[in-house]
């Protein structure tokens, strides 16, 4: 079915109201209608409508933050000739709010490489944020909620079903399962405030010296769509950013650390919210993968839902590789907070092969002259004391997998 052109309406309200006249072109949006409005000197403007009008006091509450943050970082309103930031309008019989912002001139992340100063400073930009989101308590934003919100991941467990990769879903219910295991039990003690919630690739922008592919020394340029701002854990703010951040990268763990590190100088992390920062990472991507299967399924021509989904499919397959303890350890280090594996007793090999003959039959034997120590295996890797992934190839492993979510759900 053809979208309606509202274009000859809007361009008629930005002259009456912002003195603003110029092309219109619209843009790709998930729900509202976003336009480019290029004026003839040059000088460019998004023109951005809620088409859900029991979104209005929401657009409100964010015109309110928007304007009450530093930096010329975000999309801060236009305000029309009589100071309003936001405009009531009909469209179709339906009253929508428009409003006016800025518009940036630079590289999505999304089209660039990914290197370690970008990721170090791309950290310190959302600690800066969080930070100065701490003080704000509106109480819309507060009860605001939405099914993307990392809060509320379990929700989307059913549209798994969707994937139609056998392997890929394997992977989206395995962290299901192990978010279930790990984070939900201790959300309840995580620090929150406002977030941005939705950091992806394609809403932050990146401004390059004196190229345009990013080089040493590249940084953000601005972060814009607001939309998804939430009061929920802080810790989902990065592990959503670093969902979109890492795809490309090679050295997952390294760079990673990298991030966490630039955000805990600016705005200081907690031990209990670096031990998790593995499982919302993935769990973002899972959040991805399966809305874009369903959307897939009922709109098999949309490419705009698919964007983030192909990457993401990716980087989890190779993020399920990434040892989740040597992660925590490496995070923990990065902020320079001290790391007790809990799951290892300090004692030699020997000591510890002592003990297990005392407790274990002897039918039960060891392979290695220097046996290795496992902390967990997920499917068909298991991880190691020692921070290394192993792949398992023994006996019925490469047909089932080490906790499989079946199996376990069984």
């Amino acid at each position: 079915m053809p979208q309606k052109d509202y274009s000859a309406i809007i361009q008629s309200i930005l002259e009456k109201q912002y003195l603003l006249s110029g092309k219109l072109t619209e843009l790709g949006a998930y729900q509202d209608k976003n336009y480019r409005l290029d004026l003839s000197g040059g000088k460019k403007f998004i023109v951005k409508i809620s088409m859900l009008p029991e979104e209005r006091d929401f657009v409100k509450a964010q015109t309110e933050v928007l304007l009450a943050l530093t930096g010329d970082y975000y999309p801060k309103p236009i305000p029309t000739q009589k100071g309003e930031y936001q405009l009531d309008i009909i469209l179709d019989d339906l009253q929508v709010t428009l409003r006016v912002l800025p518009f940036f001139e630079g590289k999505f992340l999304a089209e660039v490489d990914t290197d370690s100063s970008f990721l170090a400073d791309f950290g310190k930009f959302l600690g800066r944020l969080n930070k100065e989101f701490a003080p704000l308590n509106n109480p819309i934003l507060i009860s605001q909620s939405h099914e993307w919100d990392l809060a509320r991941f379990q929700e989307s467990k059913n549209l798994a079903s969707y994937i139609s990769d056998p392997e890929l879903r394997r992977v989206v219910l395995f962290f299901f399962m192990k978010y279930q295991e790990e984070v939900h039990p201790i959300t309840h003690h995580l620090p929150k405030c406002l977030i941005h919630g939705d950091a992806n690739d394609w809403n932050v922008l990146v401004q390059s010296p004196g190229s345009g592919v990013r080089g040493p020394g590249s940084r953000v340029l601005a972060l814009i769509d607001f939309g998804d701002m939430v009061y929920s854990a802080r810790i989902n703010e990065l592990g959503i950013a670093l969902a979109y951040a890492l795809a490309g990268v090679e050295d997952l763990i390294s760079l990673t650390a990298l991030f966490v590190k630039g955000y805990h100088n600016v705005y200081t992390l907690t031990e209990r919210e670096l031990s998790v920062l593995y499982y919302l990472i993935a769990a973002r991507m899972c959040t991805s993968i399966v809305h874009a299967a369903k959307k897939s399924h009922e709109q098999p021509d949309s490419e705009y839902h698919q964007i983030s989904a192909k990457p993401s499919q990716k980087l989890l397959l190779r993020w399920i590789r990434v040892n989740p303890f040597l992660f925590k350890e490496k995070m923990l280090s990065a902020c320079n907070l001290p790391y007790t594996r809990k799951e290892i007793v300090e004692e030699s090999t020997a000591s510890k092969i002592t003990s297990r003959k005392k407790f274990f039959s002897s039918n039960m034997s060891l392979s290695y002259d220097e046996p290795i120590e496992m902390l967990g295996s997920a499917l068909q890797y298991m991880y190691s004391a020692d921070g290394k992934t192993y792949l398992d190839c023994v006996n019925n492993i490469p047909h089932v997998g080490q906790c499989h979510p079946k199996e376990v759900e069984a």
